[in-house]
């Protein structure tokens, strides 16, 4: 249930975001302030701008319907809300991969036609079913901070979690090829396709000998949190709990420090990435109330461990060419480290210096050589209550006061 206060204080909220965003919007088009990727990539750029123009009112608009009365979701449990739009979801996307790979190649023209009109309908369904899902996870995602009391003063939950549910951006990650050094990051249009990414890749390369990727996204910190449909539930609710705790964080001293160093790039990662797959995992227990559904220990974020052994040993062993200027040495071993891993199952689309510089930001990825990862699980194992490690880390301003509170806390 939605008090009165807490609708308003959402709407006011929005308000606000709404117009920032008419200040801050760094979309439009200036070829002079244009870097190397944003000059390759703009036919294929994701603009946030529009995307808010498109979602914020959507959200207005739910909340003004729905105002006080929230009888259209105790229809279902928050589970059924849910999972009905996540099932929709990826069967939606299933019937479009087929239009799209097959074409009038193995259909007529009236089974594509057929194809097509189901598509729609499932479409109009998912649609419909969006608001609910992701109000229902709002709810049980505010419910479990108000629990641990990560809340302000006046009892809301700050800032709103509000989230969106759709396919998400990509993102376009450049490094040097003579070291591992994330250089540019520019959103992608989530509706590229393979052959698209490696000429982006290819240009970046040829043109300025610059290792790039094209890489996947779980979710995005936007307003309203970008949410990526198509992962499982679990991870639905680890990555809306990862993308809310960066909201939280802009506004204390952790988050407004995320780029002075690559450390605290790296710290703000890995404590989203922990808060994340804690708090998500306990969402996802009270959901079912049973481990059947294969909820694990939430610090085994990497469960195979001759994945993580391979990944860790390879970025050691690269770091270590660059170093010694042996480039085409390096690339080399991340070919044949590629190979090895696609021959055993894992689905790893690129392994370069841009691959290692985005995936080594966090901390317990074996694409990191950071000691973060294990310094952040010791400071959370240290701190009885949760609110206590938030209110720890939120007011961390650099790497050394991060240390100097590890150190008193041990």
């Amino acid at each position: 249930y939605q008090s009165r206060n807490s609708i308003m204080y959402k709407r006011i909220f929005y308000l606000i975001i709404s117009i920032s965003l008419l200040f801050i919007s760094n979309d439009s088009f200036n070829p002079s302030h244009l870097s190397q990727s944003q000059s390759i990539a703009w036919s294929q750029k994701f603009s946030l701008l529009e995307w808010e123009i498109v979602n914020l009112p959507q959200k207005w608009f739910f909340m003004l319907s729905s105002g006080l009365s929230n009888t259209e979701f105790k229809e279902k449990s928050s589970l059924e809300n849910i999972d009905g739009y996540i099932e929709l979801s990826k069967r939606v996307n299933k019937y479009e991969k087929l239009l799209e790979s097959s074409g009038n190649k193995y259909f007529t023209s009236s089974t594509t036609s057929e194809i097509r009109e189901h598509t729609e309908m499932l479409k109009s369904k998912r649609d419909s079913a969006r608001l609910i899902a992701e109000y229902s996870i709002e709810e049980e995602i505010t419910n479990k901070l108000k629990s641990f009391g990560v809340k302000n003063n006046m009892g809301f939950v700050f800032p709103p979690v509000d989230i969106r549910l759709q396919r998400i951006p990509k993102v376009l990650v450049t490094s040097p090829r003579s070291e591992i050094r994330m250089l540019d990051s520019v959103l992608i249009n989530p509706e590229i396709s393979l052959k698209e990414r490696d000429q982006i890749e290819n240009t970046l390369f040829k043109a300025y000998g610059t290792s790039a990727l094209v890489d996947d996204l779980a979710g995005v910190a936007t307003y309203p949190l970008l949410v990526d449909d198509q992962q499982n539930l679990r991870r639905i609710l680890q990555t809306s709990v990862h993308e809310w705790f960066h909201s939280y964080f802009f506004f204390k001293p952790l988050g407004w420090n995320y780029w002075s160093s690559s450390e605290m790039t790296t710290l703000n990662e890995t404590v989203c990435t922990l808060l994340g797959e804690e708090i998500g995992d306990l969402i996802y227990f009270d959901l079912y109330k049973t481990d059947e559904h294969g909820l694990i220990d939430s610090k085994l974020n990497y469960d195979n461990e001759q994945l993580f052994n391979i990944m860790r040993s390879t970025r050691i062993e690269v770091d270590d060419l660059l170093s010694k200027g042996e480039t085409d040495s390096a690339e080399q071993l991340m070919k044949e480290t590629w190979w090895e891993l696609r021959l055993g199952g894992y689905r790893i689309r690129k392994l370069n210096q841009a691959y290692f510089a985005f995936r080594g930001r966090y901390g317990n990825s074996p694409a990191s050589i950071s000691n973060i990862g294990d310094q952040v699980n010791m400071l959370r194992s240290n701190s009885v209550e949760l609110k206590s490690f938030v209110s720890m880390v939120s007011e961390i301003s650099d790497y050394d006061e991060f240390l100097e509170t590890l150190n008193r806390n041990q």
